[in-house]
């Protein structure tokens, strides 16, 4: 019988786990996991709905989890007892049906409250008459003036407190520090204006009603004043005769036609004064002061003579130059040809294709060959290595002795040509006799298996063998396995139980870092 949950309220959703073991105990998980279902009351009918079964929860093999949300369907109702089954599961080869759990819906009370109460529980009705009457209540059992100062003392405590609670204590009766005052509630607003408003920023030497009458009014300063007015639009202003506003605004008249009238001066004069094509009407005066000028500018500048210009040409052309080829242009017309002829010859000389004859390039140069006829003054030896080299006549090694022994050289042509099969007899390992002996009677006593899935999948604790069906029970406990493939090779661990199970032998062990892969192969040490 499975352990009852609880009470829940209606729509709640219920959580639980479960274990499955083999029959010894040991957690395993399901082969076949079955179905987990409820019922409700004592009815035959079960229902699914909201039933979640998490298999080997959390990784934890045999541990699964259950969640049953009762939101789901109209079946989990308040005031109904509910069963958690488990039908048609397979466990350890056996074929199993269980109850889980137990829980009910809003059909437990262990407290007495409104919402348990069921409607018109205590009624007038219900209250006998005159139950209470004035005669059976003792008379001044409690006067007046004594309920009055009872009752006032504890309305006072109640308001006290409830004004501590809420800080409201400081607005009259207690001293405010920062932390008193929340950031950014209503008091804090009023006197900060950060953008969280915190009272610290608040100091009452400036900021009280008092500091700001004291300072006169807190009108705003001279700084605020020149913003306010620099800021106002002009043509706002600008009607109201012999205002600011009226003077910038004749300004920007008259600025606006200054520049129509630069723009067409520009356009009159051109780009860097070339529609000035002529000097017009300028007075011979001033033509002979522009002349004086000009005329002390070349001589400040200390400009060559015409003579002085014909003897510096002369002795750069020199006493040979002349004028069909020392140009300038004939020099490079020079250049050019000689890039061209460059072109042809190409990079490392690729453009050299023909040398000699008649013609003009490059067009073969001759292979340098060198026939040696004897190798340290021997024909023979030099007839032989060109046949060697060319293919013509291999050379072949007859191995008949090793070590001058031509026994051993047939028997290496008979191991490598498998003619013979070479036995190996260790006598002894690291010159020790009996470190032979014992190796060989380990290895005999050791036992090859394979994992087997045919009947039912390992697990990390659990496997099977279809070639080792000892028939004894324990046979193979307290021994170890090796196993010697797939992802678990190299690893060992020891068989805590054995027995055969549907003609398989059944290798209980302690924990595997993962559980075998089928055909994996393994021996008991």
């Amino acid at each position: 019988m499975g352990p009852y949950l609880g009470d829940f309220d209606e729509d709640a959703t219920v959580h639980f786990l479960w274990s499955s073991n083999d029959g010894d105990g040991a957690a395993i998980t399901r082969a076949t996991n079955g179905t987990v279902s409820v019922y409700k009351d004592n009815g035959v009918t079960q229902s699914t709905a909201g039933v979640t079964d998490t298999e080997d929860f959390d990784s934890l093999t045999g541990i699964h989890a259950c969640t049953i949300d009762t939101s789901a369907d109209a079946f989990y109702a308040t005031g109904a007892n509910y069963s958690v089954v488990l039908s048609a599961a397979t466990i350890d080869g056996q074929t199993v049906n269980a109850v889980l759990a137990h829980f009910s819906i809003e059909n437990r009370f262990d407290d007495v409250n409104v919402t348990s109460m069921a409607a018109n529980t205590i009624t007038a009705p219900a209250i006998e008459n005159d139950a209470i009457t004035a005669d059976k209540l003792a008379t001044d059992c409690i006067t007046n003036d004594e309920l009055a100062v009872s009752a006032l003392a504890e309305i006072q405590t109640s308001c006290e407190t409830a004004l501590d609670d809420r800080g409201l204590d400081h607005l009259l009766s207690a001293s405010v520090a920062g932390t008193d005052v929340t950031d950014n509630s209503i008091i804090a607003k009023l006197v900060s204006s950060s953008a969280t408003a915190d009272w610290d920023d608040f100091v009452n030497t400036t900021d009280s009603l008092q500091a700001i009458a004291d300072s006169g009014g807190g009108g705003p300063t001279a700084a605020q004043i020149a913003d306010a007015v620099l800021q106002e639009s002009v043509d706002d202003h600008k009607a109201t005769a012999n205002s600011l506003a009226e003077h910038i605004d004749a300004i920007q008249v008259d600025a606006a036609a200054i520049e129509v009238d630069t723009q067409d001066l520009q356009t009159q004069v051109g780009t860097a004064g070339a529609g000035l094509t002529d000097l017009g009407g300028m007075s011979t005066a001033m033509k002979g002061e522009v002349n004086a000028e000009a005329d002390t500018a070349l001589s400040d500048y200390d400009a060559p003579t015409k003579a002085e210009m014909d003897t510096a040409f002369t002795e750069i052309k020199g006493a040979t130059w002349s004028g069909t080829t020392d140009t300038l242009e004939h020099i490079r017309n020079k250049q050019t040809d000689i890039e061209t002829d460059t072109a042809e010859i190409g990079a490392a000389g690729a453009g050299l294709t023909e040398a000699g004859g008649t013609g003009d390039h490059l067009t073969a140069i001759p292979e340098v060959s060198a026939d040696v006829t004897k190798i340290s003054g021997d024909a023979t030896a030099a007839n032989n290595l060109e046949s060697y080299c060319d293919g013509t006549t291999p050379q072949p090694v007859n191995v008949t002795q090793i070590s001058g022994d031509a026994t051993a050289a047939d028997n290496l042509e008979s191991y490598c040509d498998g003619t013979d099969n070479q036995p190996v007899d260790v006598k002894e390992i690291n010159s020790v006799t009996a470190a032979a002996t014992n190796l060989a009677l380990a290895c005999g006593e050791m036992e090859a298996g394979t994992v087997s899935h045919d009947n039912t999948a390992a697990t990390t604790t659990v496997f099977y063998s279809d070639d080792i069906t000892e028939a004894t029970a324990d046979h193979y406990k307290g021994r170890l396995v090796y196993f010697t493939s797939g992802a678990l090779r190299k690893q060992v661990t020891d068989i805590t139980d054995y027995a055969v199970d549907t003609g398989e032998g059944k290798f209980t062990v302690t924990a595997l870092t993962e559980a075998p892969a089928d055909n994996v192969t393994f021996i008991i040490l």
